[in-house]
């Protein structure tokens, strides 16, 4: 967080000042937010006060310095609760596990929506079948003939036996059906074979998967088209609503409990919908810890835009590394990356001296 900030400083108020925004939230959501992104800001103040107070001239000099960057993270929150409390429109998607929950943020308008139907997650549960089978065993392998794993893959083989007899009652229909029926019945006769011999090799359980491989490639086919061609319609839908100037001011986060899942369904279809001249700038894609929390996802895009329009206002110099330090201020490399990668190749050579 300090390598994005640490140049920007007299920058920051007059970044609030150069973009206009819809004054569609009130003062208490705007200190709301404000709240979440300073947090720590007390306990850092405390900390550097009282570092003020005590020691010699060097640490109380040290103190000082600290303390004007303290009030620059003040200031820098300030300007991201304004932000973020007044971007307008926004799409914020959260993962849910069953092709996401949308969330629209349009003036004073707010919708949530699920548009993904259940028959996504009927074809994914099925073919989740396999993994279920490895995740009970998988513990076992050591010790393959161990009785430890067989109350749960019986278990687990019941509960899939349940699934294939009430399959062609299911929101399944035609080829997936069938696709569905071979992965479940393939699935139940490798459980009864390796509860009746006690035991099991990684051999068996691999032909088991490759006799079921060509129906999970298809199931996953059918689950992404389905849950394409419903988001798609979504937010085609959302954008005639609010037509072509609305719509291009849009900005758009999708949240993933996984970092590195950056080209997700959801994520391709907003790029697909969203005006093809802003998406690169308007769109992000927000992983970690970040959850189901829509505040924090709008607040890392306020965060995305102070930190660019401030970049370049704070960077003038050379143009390649303008260009370089600029694009790392809101991109997915660090500021700090280039300097890093200078100085291990220093370090590098200083070692290969003799």
């Amino acid at each position: 967080m300090a390598s994005r900030i640490f140049l920007i400083v007299v920058f920051l108020q007059c970044v609030s000042s150069t973009e206009s925004v819809a004054q569609t939230e009130t003062a208490a959501q705007t200190e709301t937010v404000r709240e979440r992104i300073a947090g720590d800001s007390q306990s850092l103040q405390e900390a550097v006060e009282g570092a003020a107070t005590a020691g010699g001239l060097e640490q109380q000099s040290n103190a000082r310095i600290r303390r004007m960057n303290r009030t620059m993270r003040e200031y820098y929150s300030r300007t991201l609760a304004d932000r973020a409390a007044h971007l307008d429109p926004v799409i914020v998607v959260q993962f849910d596990g069953e092709g996401g929950t949308f969330n629209l943020r349009d003036g004073k308008r707010r919708v949530t929506v699920q548009p993904v139907p259940e028959t996504y997650e009927l074809a994914k549960d099925v073919a989740h079948a396999p993994l279920g089978i490895y995740v009970i065993l998988s513990p076992w392998l050591a010790t393959p003939h161990s009785t430890g794993w067989h109350a749960d893959l019986k278990k687990f083989g019941q509960s899939i036996t349940d699934s294939l007899e009430h399959l062609d009652d299911s929101g399944l229909t035609g080829e997936e059906r069938e696709h569905a029926r071979t992965i479940l019945t393939e699935s139940v006769n490798f459980v009864d074979v390796t509860l009746d011999a006690g035991g099991f090799t990684l051999d068996e359980y691999r032909a088991y998967a490759a006799r079921i491989f060509p129906s999970i490639v298809a199931l996953r086919y059918f689950a992404t088209s389905v849950q394409v061609r419903s988001t798609v319609a979504l937010l085609e839908k959302w954008r005639d609503e609010m037509g072509p100037e609305r719509w291009r001011e849009l900005s758009a986060a999708v949240i993933s409990p996984h970092t590195l899942s950056i080209e997700t369904p959801s994520y391709q279809c907003l790029r697909f919908v969203m005006d093809p001249q802003r998406v690169e700038d308007r769109l992000i894609h927000v992983g970690g810890d970040y959850g189901k929390d829509v505040d924090r996802a709008i607040s890392v895009l306020a965060r995305l835009y102070t930190d660019r329009l401030a970049a370049r206002l704070a960077f003038q110099g050379e143009p390649h590394r303008v260009h370089e330090m600029a694009g790392a201020m809101s991109s997915k490399r660090d500021l700090m990356a280039d300097p890093a990668a200078s100085v291990l190749r220093t370090l590098t050579k200083e070692r290969e001296k003799p």
